[in-house]
């Protein structure tokens, strides 16, 4: 017998629009990975030059939880959370990685941005 809720992670992603006519797309749209896999989830932002960029996550039952954010590039806070990390080489592009998902980690992630104040 083959248990899915034990063996399997699941991450949907959203494509998350923000203001300004600024939009976000993540790649991939969706994911589905065995416990203990890698993930990485891109989130790229256009219409804007160096915008504030942010990661969030809605588990099952839980509530938003905003996971990294960054106002420019190389700077992220915090760098590192559990088994996640946050990376933004460029002015446009974020990153949301993980070295090995655990079963707790299903989730949506869904970027977002705004313009600095």
């Amino acid at each position: 017998n083959f248990d899915l809720g034990s063996t399997l992670y699941t991450v949907y992603m959203s494509v998350r629009w923000g203001v300004d006519a600024m939009s976000a797309h993540q790649f991939p749209l969706s994911l589905v990975h065995r416990s203990g896999s890698p993930m990485n989830i891109t989130c790229s932002i256009t219409d804007h030059s160096n915008p504030n960029m942010y990661w969030y996550r809605q588990g099952p039952e839980h509530e938003l939880e905003l996971l990294f954010y960054s106002i420019g590039t190389g700077d992220v806070d915090p760098i590192r959370l559990d088994r996640f990390r946050g990376s933004r080489h460029n002015s446009s592009h974020f990153t949301l990685e993980s070295t090995a998902l655990a079963v707790d980690d299903s989730a949506v992630y869904f970027c977002a941005g705004s313009a600095h104040s």
